[in-house]
């Protein structure tokens, strides 16, 4: 088993605004950014570390190939490049959040 811990964004200020919405909206939501769209769109199976975290649990099989590994990174890439889009056209949420936090005027 493995985990990612996801961080702020320090880059964008468009991002970070963002990130410190979602945030007092639910401090969950940005797991259920990351996990739910890699189900739906990837087929990959993951878990939120906990409540209030952004760390991402994974458990790959003990028999894992190059092929297998190659899927898994594309499919997060593609995940976490949607969660970065800078509002341009919100992602898959569990929920209204992303909307109204593009829409916050920076």
């Amino acid at each position: 088993m493995f985990g990612l811990d996801f961080d702020w964004p320090k880059d964008s200020m468009k991002l970070k605004v963002t990130w410190k919405i979602l945030h007092k909206l639910n401090e969950s939501v940005f797991g259920q950014m990351i996990i739910i769209p890699l189900l739906q769109k990837h087929r990959i199976l993951t878990q939120v570390a906990g409540y209030h975290t952004e760390v991402i649990k994974f458990l790959p099989p003990l028999t894992i190939t190059k092929d297998d590994l190659d899927w898994f990174l594309a499919g997060l890439d593609d995940v976490l490049k949607d969660t970065q889009r800078e509002c341009r056209r919100p992602p898959a949420t569990p929920s209204s959040a992303w909307p109204r936090a593009c829409s916050w005027p920076v």
